[in-house]
Formats: structure tokens, C-alpha cells, sequence
């Protein structure tokens, strides 16, 4: 069920490759930006890969504190 209603979304989104092969207007394009249904595909890579996204986001914070962390404890002469 979940990947018809995907397929569904997939259908109504349009890309800017689309916007070049449609004729619209200003206005047309205004509205459909406005709507959220015109996206580029940087968007597109971006929502597919959105939870590898996530992890490599958590992972570099993780490193980031621990980095920061050690630094501070060298610092005090701990290390």
C-alpha cells in the first residue's frame, strides 16, 4: 500500500528537466513552486537518500564531541 501511494507522489512531482519540455508561464511555474510539487533533482537524490544522510550526520557529531572531547582533556593535562 505504501509504495502505490509513493508511486503516486513519483507521478505528481515534476522536475525542472520536466519545466523545459512544458510551455508555462511565470505564474505557472510560481504556482507550482508554491504548491511543492516542482523539484529539482538535487531534491529528488536528496529524498531517496535521506537516512544514509541521517547516519552519516549522527556519525560526524559523534566523531565531532569525541574529537573535542579528547582535545579538551589534553588540554587539562588528563590525556
Amino acid at each position: 500500500m505504501e509504495i502505490c501511494k509513493a508511486q503516486k507522489k513519483k507521478e505528481k512531482m515534476i522536475t525542472i528537466k520536466d519545466i523545459s519540455n512544458l510551455k508555462l508561464s511565470k505564474k505557472q511555474k510560481k504556482k507550482l513552486l508554491a504548491k511543492g510539487k516542482l523539484r529539482d533533482p538535487f531534491e529528488i537524490w536528496v529524498d531517496h537518500h535521506n537516512h544514509k544522510l541521517e547516519i552519516i550526520r549522527t556519525c560526524s557529531s559523534l566523531l565531532g564531541a569525541t574529537v573535542s572531547s579528547l582535545v579538551l582533556l589534553k588540554v587539562f593535562g588528563i590525556l
